[in-house]
């Protein structure tokens, strides 16, 4: 006899030995008044034992190879669901590291971004610096050459008002000896 089949035995004749004594106790309390009282109780028993009996011997191995198949099964079944559970955290492991990856990557080019605005806002700052120079530069040689303009037309104005004046006054006050030594200096400073 098999292990299991033992303990099966055993475990029935303790139901069956609790069963007895409670219907012996009971006996003793109804001081046996009437005998079918105590008979029923007894025969429902042993019928179920019986019945017990006759399920194990002849349902049981059946029953048991069922049971164990379908252990078997919900135990693949396990076995699989825990691999699909194990494939999905490596593929969820894999998203976070790519979406941390991505994180880095974006935090990267967001600083490379502001990185090269900087770059240009000085650029264009520094191209600004130096246009406006140019531009005061500009503007500077511009009021300078207006200033000469207006010097030299200033100069010419005085000069051709002295011109005036000296021909004006001149006649009168120059006399023939002083022109001729006026001309004579002129024509000497030609020369040299």
């Amino acid at each position: 006899m098999n292990r299991s089949v033992c303990w099966r035995v055993i475990k029935i004749g303790a139901l069956f030995q609790a069963v007895l004594n409670d219907a012996v106790l009971w006996a003793a309390e109804s001081q046996g008044s009437n005998w079918r009282d105590m008979y029923d109780p007894i025969m429902k028993w042993v019928n179920f034992a019986i019945l017990l009996f006759v399920i194990v011997k002849y349902a049981g191995p059946p029953l048991l190879n069922f049971l164990r198949a379908q252990g078997r099964d919900i135990e693949r079944e396990m076995t699989r669901i825990e691999k699909q559970k194990a494939e999905m955290l490596y593929h969820l492991k894999q998203v976070q590291k790519q979406l941390n990856q991505s994180d880095i990557r974006m935090t990267e080019i967001r600083q490379r971004i502001i990185d090269e605005g900087q770059r240009r806002k000085a650029a264009i700052i520094r191209e600004a610096e130096e246009e406006s120079r140019r531009l005061i530069e500009s503007a500077g040689k511009k009021a300078e050459a207006h200033l000469l303009e207006a010097k030299r037309k200033l100069q010419e104005e005085l000069i051709d008002l002295a011109a005036d004046r000296a021909l004006q006054t001149l006649p009168k006050v120059v006399r023939a000896e002083d022109r001729e030594r006026m001309i004579t200096s002129y024509l000497d400073q030609i020369h040299s």
